[in-house]
């Protein structure tokens, strides 16, 4: 049982402090045993904190972007309060006070952090990832005819850049998706071939995140790279294939 203090948590990014009654420890400590009622009292304890976070968060700001009607006053912490609630029972079940990060601050970098989580989890249902499609191979049809060419655009588009100063309507160059298919794994194995780890490193993270927002920031974070050295990686596989598949893909070296 918490010993009967109040203690602050700290969130070191802002500074913010986090008041932390011995009741709230007492409801955590039952809700990671798995007593709801005690989560939700946790939940309405912290719910003006919580109610903060959510406003300036992405789905707070740009509820449209996450499936929702657009608003130009935001999705309301009202009409979000059911998966801001299953967000933070998750945290609450993963926190571990052995860390020696307080809960408070602990729980609020973790919603702050959900909507990019979201956003992917959404994108990874929609999108057949290339990379386990590869590995597992094609069906017993053979048909590579499976992936959606919508899926692909982005990815697509960026081979044909050179024809034009921004990206080029998927339109005026139709490809079938069994080709795109093709595409991608003829220039996986050059990227093998050329013996650089991390260019098909950066490759596989690309055809997972090019069609999320921000998708460069992701990849370099999850490089542990700067944005700028992403971009990098991204004219070196241009420049590996412009010369093996012809002027109409990559840029310019």
């Amino acid at each position: 049982m918490a010993n009967n203090v109040s203690r602050k948590g700290v969130n070191m990014k802002n500074n913010q402090v986090y008041t932390w009654t011995a009741k709230q420890q007492d409801w955590l400590e039952q809700a990671q045993s798995g007593n709801d009622g005690a989560c939700s009292s946790l939940f309405c304890s912290m719910k003006d904190t919580l109610e903060t976070v959510h406003r300036y968060s992405q789905d707070g700001l740009y509820p449209a972007k996450f499936g929702y009607d657009f608003n130009y006053n935001g999705r309301s912490f009202e009409d979000a309060s059911s998966d801001i609630y299953t967000a933070f029972r998750d945290a609450v079940r993963r926190f571990d006070a052995t860390q020696g990060v307080p809960f408070g601050a602990y729980a609020v970098n973790d919603l702050r952090h959900r909507a990019m989580d979201w956003t992917r989890d959404r994108q990874n249902d929609r999108l057949v990832m290339v990379g386990q499609r590869l590995n597992d191979g094609v069906d017993g049809n053979g048909d590579y005819c499976v992936l959606l060419q919508s899926d692909y655009d982005s990815f697509v588009d960026d081979y044909y850049a050179s024809k034009s100063d921004s990206m080029c309507d998927a339109e005026a160059h139709p490809v079938e998706s069994c080709e795109i298919m093709d595409l991608v794994e003829k220039i996986r194995q050059e990227v093998i071939k050329s013996g650089d780890v991390r260019l098909l490193e950066f490759m596989n993270l690309y055809l997972e995140c090019c069609c999320e927002k921000k998708a460069m920031e992701q990849i370099a974070e999850r490089m542990q790279v700067t944005r700028a050295m992403a971009y990098v990686y991204m004219d070196r596989l241009r420049a590996l294939i412009a010369p093996k598949f012809g002027p109409d893909y990559g840029a310019a070296a």
